[in-house]
């Protein structure tokens, strides 16, 4: 409560208006009762001076230390910098990999747990806004030309377009009720693509009920034809044990033809489970062949498998 009153007088959403002083002298109070957030605010004022605060860089490192160790995220990113420069401590490249790696495995434990789809286009932030807004109309331009071809029965642009409003891109924000007409469409036409993407939809409930058995039926079907993605969502299923008996042996099956065809996730996966196979069992632990399927998916810009490709050479892990 105290850290929330400290915002309100910071950020003038207080009763009363806008208090700095307040709000420093409730940021104190909160950090010294032990809350991470309040202890990086403190570390901040003493970083900068603010409002009347002294400048102080031992007393910042000291409130970034204990907000760090109290996970808060921004003042892991301060000491990590702190220590890959050197600046105020003794630079230490495993120090700054530390504090690194606590924010990392964090954002992938949030991707991990909630499966969300990584976009396909990332800004730089040095990227000229001019450019980015011409190409965001080039987009559009595009985007209506495949409009009109999956109108008139272009299976590539109905699928294209399944795929795009499945997790919004190039100017479309996502509408799962378009993206499954579209993915739909495509498959009537006979597009093989469009069942992994259908299987997914029903699996996650992505703006469908989730149906666990219209998920295997839309899997099963293309991983009849060899589809990548389809047979990586037949060995997430039997992995997890949705909808179908528990089996790390047949999953792993399936990630294996999936990864043959150069399926990210399959390869991604397969990585996880020859990485820690103690979780899941019936796989021997094999952290060669981790290495190597998670480099695979890394040359194709899986974020995931970066992720767990630079823990594994940071702790020497089937790198020797």
């Amino acid at each position: 409560y105290i850290y929330q009153l400290a915002e309100g007088y910071l950020f003038g959403d207080h009763p009363t208006g806008k208090n700095i002083t307040a709000a420093i002298e409730k940021f104190q109070k909160a950090a010294d009762l032990g809350h991470p957030d309040a202890q990086h605010m403190i570390a901040l004022f003493y970083d900068l001076g603010y409002h009347g605060t002294p400048k102080d860089s031992a007393k910042a490192l000291l409130y970034h230390t204990f907000a760090a160790e109290g996970q808060n995220p921004e003042s892991q990113l301060v000491l990590a910098n702190l220590f890959l420069n050197g600046i105020g401590v003794k630079a230490g490249c495993h120090k700054a990999a530390f504090f690194l790696n606590k924010v990392a495995d964090r954002v992938v434990d949030e991707l991990e747990s909630n499966n969300v789809l990584i976009g396909d286009r990332m800004i730089r932030l040095n990227e000229d806004l001019d450019h980015i807004k011409k190409q965001e109309e080039e987009d559009l331009d595009i985007m209506d030309f495949y409009h009109y071809s999956a109108e008139n029965g272009d299976v590539r642009a109905q699928s294209t377009l399944g795929s795009l409003y499945l997790k919004g891109g190039h100017g479309l924000p996502p509408n799962p009720a378009l993206a499954k007409a579209f993915l739909e469409m495509a498959v009537d036409s006979g597009d093989v693509n469009a069942y992994g993407s259908l299987g997914q939809m029903f699996l996650q409930g992505k703006g469908v009920k989730a149906n666990n058995e219209t998920a295997y039926s839309y899997f099963q079907k293309g991983a009849k034809k060899g589809h990548g993605s389809s047979l990586n969502g037949l060995g997430f299923m039997h992995l997890h044990g949705y909808g179908v008996d528990k089996n790390v042996t047949l999953a792993l099956e399936y990630f294996r033809k999936g990864a043959e065809r150069g399926n990210t996730e399959a390869q991604y996966n397969l990585g996880l489970l020859y990485m820690d196979s103690e979780k899941q069992g019936a796989v021997k632990q094999d952290f060669a062949k981790a290495l190597r399927y998670f480099s695979l998916a890394t040359q194709a810009g899986h974020t995931l498998s970066t992720f767990h490709l630079a823990q594994m050479h940071l702790n020497g892990l089937g790198t020797r």
